[in-house]
């Protein structure tokens, strides 16, 4: 069973924290004041988010009035996702399924929520207030092979699209394949279209030689939307510096996940673990080209899905370390709470506040920095 299988079965099993706004929050959790001004002021971006075919359901209102008083200004959710696992879960007519429960949604919300195709629309939301909502591909599996799907898809709101989930397509191989091929002569011309349609490129999931073929090839600068650091743990969902440097040369941007039981072998949590992986990306990418992107839940998980996700981890491991021997040590924990939030962006302000970092690089990282690349590549 996926992730996104057991999230529906546990869409009654409790509720989200409670709507009590960012400002009650960062008082409660004794946020510095200049953290808690330099959120106020700021755009806070969480660059992915996933969902599951039922997730319309599960975003009941307990939970959209945590969103509504979190502060963040932009979560790119993922509205590619129709259940199960493979290319099939992603076929075209799931995604839009998708997308037209995902609209109708959004247009009974609009108090709450604003859908963002254009870097004035991210404006407004932070002037209205609200959350903004951005649509990605978390897979081109929904392409297969038409790309008139690119233009259809953009005329459905999506401005990001990921190459390639944990499987190969027609377009890439995946970080978890052994074979470590390249852009597929389908993938050349997949990677011009976005361009021309000016869609962002996300290369997260996407293997070593594709991701530098891409970067290669695009005319735009691309995104890592949650990826970790390889040179602090060698999970292979995590970037090596030579692909950090790559994309951030291009003027694209490393945005690092909550996942915990990814980011190091270490059996003790704390947010000192994602701080490391910020620091070391900082240091090798600079400071114009590093975020934010959980690959988490919207509002909050539940305890019993973080257990579940320690499980399935571990699972995946175990299936997994004929082919990648460095997968060795045991997942006892996926989620660094303080990032597993409504509040979590400004929580990381507060904890990059507390670690030393000027305002300026602490507004890049939680928003900033994406901000710049959208406007830069979607307009």
């Amino acid at each position: 069973m996926d992730r996104r299988t057991f999230l529906k079965s546990t869409l009654a099993a409790g509720v989200g924290p409670p709507a009590l706004g960012w400002r009650k929050a960062a008082a409660r959790q004794n946020v510095a004041s200049e953290a808690a001004d330099l959120y106020n002021k700021s755009i806070s971006v969480d660059a992915m988010c996933f969902t599951t075919e039922n997730y319309v359901a599960y975003l009941d209102a307990p939970r959209i009035e945590a969103l509504r008083g979190s502060g963040i200004t932009l979560i790119s959710l993922d509205v590619s996702i129709g259940g199960g696992e493979g290319m099939g879960s992603r076929e075209w007519p799931v995604v839009l399924h998708q997308i037209t429960q995902w609209n109708e949604f959004f247009r009974a919300h609009t108090d709450v929520f604003l859908r963002v195709r254009t870097s004035e629309d991210l404006a407004r939301v932070k002037k209205e207030g609200k959350v903004g909502i951005v649509y990605n591909l978390q897979d081109t599996a929904p392409i297969a092979l038409n790309m008139d799907r690119v233009g259809l898809y953009y005329d459905l709101g999506v401005r990001q699209i990921q190459l390639s989930h944990n499987q190969r397509n027609f377009c890439v191989d995946s970080c978890w394949e052994l074979t470590n091929a390249g852009l597929s002569r389908f993938g050349k011309r997949l990677i011009r279209r976005l361009n021309d349609r000016h869609i962002l490129i996300d290369v997260a999931h996407v293997g070593d030689q594709s991701t530098l073929e891409t970067i290669t090839l695009s005319t735009a600068p691309v995104l890592a939307s949650h990826t970790g650091c390889y040179a602090l743990c060698p999970h292979p969902r995590s970037k090596k510096d030579p692909i950090l440097r790559a994309i951030a040369e291009k003027g694209g941007v490393i945005c690092i996940y909550n996942m915990s039981g990814w980011l190091t072998t270490e059996k003790a949590l704390s947010m000192d673990i994602y701080l490391r992986h910020l620091k070391h990306a900082l240091d090798v990418a600079g400071e114009d080209h590093v975020g934010f992107g959980t690959d988490g839940d919207p509002s909050a998980m539940s305890p019993e899905q973080r257990e579940w996700e320690i499980g399935y981890s571990q699972d995946s491991f175990d299936g997994q370390v004929r082919d990648h021997p460095q997968l060795t040590w045991p997942i006892t924990h996926i989620r660094i709470p303080e990032l597993d939030s409504p509040f979590r962006l400004l929580n990381l302000a507060e904890a990059m506040h507390r670690a030393g970092y000027p305002d300026r690089v602490i507004e890049k990282v939680i928003g900033g920095n994406y901000l710049r690349l959208f406007r830069d590549v979607v307009g």
